[in-house]
């Protein structure tokens, strides 16, 4: 797939997808396979920066994803290009120089499609039934595809947080279509773990990312796009053996692994929360719930495999 940070023109017909991708949850998968059916190249236009956060200031909305991660989502849905255009370049077009401007004159689009709540256009003047009336006019056929429900519930990046803020990470997965991920390449941390007899891998939250509630997960690591390992992951910020330092990390104890994964790139899937991070009374009680928290682990894995199997 060819990720291009700035716009350009294209040479030849596209088959266009409108909207923000945050998460790529199922309802945007949906989205994405009308998107090919088309048989045209397949372009999926969107922005470096949430166009909240442009409007209304930075954090304003957490993103479930790293533009990162969208794009190796997307990849794996078999997108042939992703646009990660500025949003501050087109916030005051009207939706009529949107349509001229990006869509025809720019992307050169034979084919749109975008979600039933899609908007464009200064101040969000326009909708999904704007768009289509004005693609019309161009002899471009519009697709929108309707609301998605799961149990009842309608699909969006805003149920996907809602999940994740309660540590739902079982329905976060069922919204998402995968279980919720974080993929960064490994950073050197403070070796506590190591002293502990635990070593962990450290990842970071990239700034303006959505924070999972603080506590103990298990996880499935995956090394290098290639070899799955269970994993106890911590979020937080350490309390039993860090009293300043408040920025959360994620650290990563990978069971039946050693080697060194520094500047390795590895997938941390929350499949499940275990339990809230605590201060324990000491050095010795904490090392005796991570080993708890080990056994818990490979028995929710193996308990998985056995209902799978």
């Amino acid at each position: 797939m060819q990720v291009l940070d700035k716009i350009k023109r294209f040479p030849h017909p596209t088959a266009v997808a409108l909207g923000n991708f945050d998460g790529v949850h199922i309802g945007h998968a949906r989205l994405i396979a009308t998107l090919k059916s088309f048989g045209l190249e397949s372009v999926v236009y969107t922005f470096k920066k949430h166009p909240q956060n442009v409007i209304f200031g930075e954090g304003s909305v957490l993103t479930v994803n790293t533009n990162f991660e969208k794009a190796k989502i997307l990849d794996s849905l078999g997108i042939d290009t992703l646009v990660f255009d500025d949003f501050t370049r087109v916030r005051n077009m009207s939706p009529a120089e949107f349509v001229d401007d990006v869509i025809v004159g720019t992307l050169s689009a034979k084919a749109v499609v975008c979600g039933y709540n899609y908007r464009f256009g200064k101040g969000g003047e326009g909708d999904a039934k704007l768009l289509s009336h004005l693609l019309e006019e161009k002899g471009i056929h519009l697709t929108v595809i309707d609301e998605v429900t799961l149990d009842g519930v309608p699909v969006s990046s805003t149920a996907v947080r809602q999940a994740l803020a309660r540590g739902d990470m079982e329905s976060a997965a069922r919204l998402l279509g995968r279980p919720y991920f974080i993929d960064s390449t490994v950073v050197h941390g403070k070796a506590l773990g190591r002293q502990l007899g635990f070593p962990t891998v450290n990842e970071t939250f990239e700034s303006g990312r959505f924070v999972l509630p603080y506590g103990v997960y298990f996880a499935r690591c995956i090394i290098d796009g290639k070899k799955q390992f269970r994993a106890v992951v911590n979020v937080g910020v350490r309390p039993t053996v860090n009293s300043t330092d408040k920025v959360p990390t994620v650290e990563a104890h990978i069971i039946d692994f050693s080697g060194d994964l520094y500047g390795m790139d590895v997938r941390v899937e929350f499949m499940k929360k275990c339990r809230d991070e605590q201060k324990f009374d000491s050095l010795d009680a904490l090392k005796a719930q991570i080993e708890k928290d080990i056994k818990n682990c490979r028995e929710y894995f193996d308990g998985k495999e056995k209902t799978n199997n």
